[in-house]
């Protein structure tokens, strides 16, 4: 991985541009709902983790750079573009910017998981569902070749199950230059699009993934799961086979005394922390799984209007003791 470059797309048109399930409540880059420069220290944690030898390039527009803050240790260059119509634009022109042998491409919307790639794949997701508002392909026949379904055409009850395209992609810097100009001012708003031309004229390898997206309301529940942080004394696992988050710790004192605390809670207050389902030293804590926004994506980031505010404010007021 000594000659590639992993090209990390921020940058594009704002208003076409969105992170999590919400519209946007401002215009800025990181106001976006799950925050733009955390999911630049995500995309980049991994692969200064699994490919430290990568060279990792965030594109932005110009103009932002200064906006960017935690994510900058983990990235060895910010190249500005002028901002452009399409994300197939936006990499164009980054192409034309970078002396690179081979690129991966890695939307900001997505979270990569692989650890290894090849030098020319189209990554797809591992598992067929139902497509919605996302580009995905599929294979009609088994071992026919696969048919891209864009997010630019909606889909219909009778399209087959598909595997979802992440929007990452790996091929030669050449390989790219020579094919992104083949696809329309339309197709250049869907990177699909250039990951079909790199299955149909270079062969590339599929890959397939867990997909978690930033992107996508559909997604953001799964999304949001991949993303549980344990501190160094504490391991948090999501449960999926009953929706559970359990709770370990090397320091049980501190685990009991956190146990007490969700035990002690008044009634009026437990709605405001998850619930503890039960505890012992085997299992640690098993608490519920709270599917719904964080209070800083609902009251920092998304447009919840003055009667939100208002019902919420009210709430708190009921709900804690003078």
């Amino acid at each position: 991985m000594t000659a590639t470059t992993v090209l990390i797309l921020a940058a594009g048109q704002l208003p076409d541009r969105q992170l999590g399930p919400a519209p946007l409540l401002h215009r800025h880059p990181l106001d976006l709902p799950a925050g733009s420069d955390l999911a630049l220290q995500r995309i980049s944690a991994h692969y200064r983790r699994h490919w430290p030898q990568a060279q990792l390039v965030a594109v932005i527009d110009e103009g932002s750079h200064s906006h960017y803050s935690a994510a900058l240790h983990n990235i060895d260059q910010l190249l500005t573009i002028p901002p452009q119509a399409s994300i197939g634009a936006s990499l164009l022109a980054a192409l034309q910017r970078i002396n690179a042998a081979e690129v991966v491409v890695n939307p900001i919307t997505s979270l990569p998981t692989a650890t290894r790639l090849p030098s020319c794949a189209v990554v797809l997701g591992n598992e067929t569902t139902a497509r919605q508002n996302w580009s995905a392909f599929c294979t009609p026949q088994p071992n026919g070749p696969r048919q891209l379904r864009s997010k630019l055409v909606p889909g219909d009850a009778d399209e087959p199950a598909s595997h979802h395209f992440t929007g990452l992609l790996c091929a030669s810097r050449p390989a790219l230059l020579q094919l992104l100009p083949q696809l329309n001012s339309e197709q250049l708003h869907d990177l699909a699009w250039a990951a079909a031309l790199l299955l149909e004229q270079h062969q590339a390898q599929v890959m397939h993934t867990p997909w978690y997206d930033l992107g996508h309301r559909a997604t953001y529940a799964r999304s949001r799961r991949s993303q549980l942080v344990s501190r160094s004394h504490n391991r948090v696992v999501y449960e999926a086979a009953g929706d559970l988050i359990t709770k370990h710790s090397s320091d049980l004192q501190r685990l009991n005394a956190e146990a007490r605390y969700l035990q002690a809670l008044p009634p009026r207050l437990r709605r405001h922390f998850p619930a503890l389902l039960g505890i012992s030293a085997q299992q640690g804590l098993e608490l519920e799984y709270v599917p719904f926004p964080s209070l800083a994506e609902l009251y920092l980031h998304w447009g919840i209007g003055p009667e939100g505010w208002a019902a919420s404010g009210s709430a708190s007021r009921r709900s804690w003791p003078n």
